[in-house]
């Protein structure tokens, strides 16, 4: 089940940083792949630390009627013809989505949380 909104203006821009936390630990060893977030700021990304960040996609919100079912809704499962579909990258991937669907459909895994079906 997707979250409620708080505030549906402001809460629909999906952001991945990696920074020190609040008690001043590095982020360290991390992949980030395979995501779609508006705000990827991938100047915190330190390779030296074990940062890898790759096929990811950073459409501004202007367009995310191209990507998403009913983002103002939360609901995040790709529409169709969506440029996230097959973009992403084979490597490491669960078995199934957050629908529980099968994980691959097709050459490529989709960007997201889920798979088109």
């Amino acid at each position: 089940k997707t979250p409620i909104s708080q505030n549906p203006k402001t809460d629909v821009l999906p952001w991945i940083q990696c920074r020190k936390d609040k008690n001043g630990k590095v982020c360290k060893n991390t992949i980030i792949r395979n995501n779609i977030a508006s705000k990827l700021t991938p100047w915190t990304f330190d390779e030296k630390d074990g940062m890898v960040s790759e096929k990811n996609l950073s459409p501004d919100f202007s367009i995310y009627q191209n990507y998403f079912v009913d983002y103002m809704n939360f609901d995040f499962h790709l529409k169709n013809n969506c440029p996230a579909i097959d973009f992403g990258v084979n490597k490491d991937l669960t078995e199934v989505d957050l629908d529980g669907n099968k994980r691959l459909i097709g050459t490529s895994v989709d960007c997201g949380a889920y798979e088109k079906q």
